[in-house]
């Protein structure tokens, strides 16, 4: 598998970029204008619909059935369908969640998930929705939770036994009713179960890689944490696939607080790697300015 990286900013033409690999990759022998056999996925829904809608033009094909039946995916979207997860097991789609998550922890939270951004945020008691965040980023981050809240430097966050205490609860819950959360959903993909005393344990994924993708691209990849790194490195190991671009902005990088950093698009190791001069949004001359 051949990999390869496309550096740019905002408005120099990546998703345009992208379409224009795709579309170059319809014409090789091995994909045959199969529109099924490339895979596009980016850190949010709005920038995969923005993909899709305009793969679907370019190759004469209905968006749904890009996004539906094609790989036109976030990584969270392609493990709950090779994971097999079911709707009802799923936590996070609305009140009906919400009450259960806060029966479980003796406290009122919710869950606001952003249908654009593709990130999440438990709000309400402060003890209880902080313990929960905390879980989040640890298992983004591929770390041990008690460790994270002890680094906290805030004065007003909770002990790190509370948190565990918390988070506890919410295991035992889950695993009694058979539910799991979104960050559970990636960790079943790439073959990590959590333990809130001892961190995370490694093994064998589930689901199977999708064996028909020839080629994936990668957007915004600057915003992948270690999980969806992981997620991203899996889903090239695919028995038919042969290359893979990465398009983001090692500066731009907008959810570190969810555990993203640009590190892990820049560890690929790539045999091709391109810088975007041009920006459609930025006046030449702050350009010039900015490269000053």
């Amino acid at each position: 598998m051949i990999a390869a990286r496309a550096i740019g900013g905002a408005g120099t033409g990546k998703t345009r970029q992208a379409i224009e690999i795709l579309q170059k990759a319809m014409e090789r022998p091995e994909v045959a204008g199969n529109p099924f056999a490339l895979g596009f996925s980016s850190f949010t829904r709005a920038a995969r619909t923005t993909a899709a809608g305009r793969a679907a033009e370019a190759w004469g094909v209905p968006q749904a059935d890009l996004e539906r039946h094609g790989w036109f995916k976030t990584a969270h979207a392609v493990a709950y369908r090779v994971v097999g997860v079911s709707k009802g097991e799923l936590l996070g789609n609305g009140k009906d969640d919400d009450k259960w998550i806060s029966e479980a922890l003796g406290s009122d939270v919710s869950y606001q998930l952003s249908e654009d951004e593709g990130v999440g945020i438990y709000m309400g008691d402060p003890v209880a929705s902080a313990a929960l965040n905390y879980w989040s980023l640890a298992r983004s981050l591929v770390v041990p939770v008690r460790g994270l809240v002890e680094a906290d430097q805030d004065p007003e966050a909770p002990s790190a036994d509370e948190v565990v205490k918390r988070i506890q609860a919410y295991e035992d819950a889950k695993r009694l009713d058979g539910r799991i959360d979104f960050t559970d959903m990636l960790a079943r993909f790439v073959g990590i179960r959590y333990s809130p005393t001892d961190g995370p344990i490694f093994g064998e994924p589930d689901g199977v890689v999708p064996s028909e993708v020839v080629g994936w691209i990668f957007d915004e990849a600057q915003d992948a944490s270690k999980l969806l790194d992981m997620a991203c490195r899996r889903l090239v190991t695919g028995a038919s696939v042969r290359w893979a671009w990465l398009l983001g902005d090692p500066f731009q990088v907008l959810y570190s607080w969810a555990g993203a950093s640009s590190d892990h698009f820049m560890g690929w190791d790539v045999s091709k790697q391109s810088v975007m001069p041009r920006s459609y949004r930025c006046a030449a001359p702050i350009l010039a300015l900015g490269e000053r």
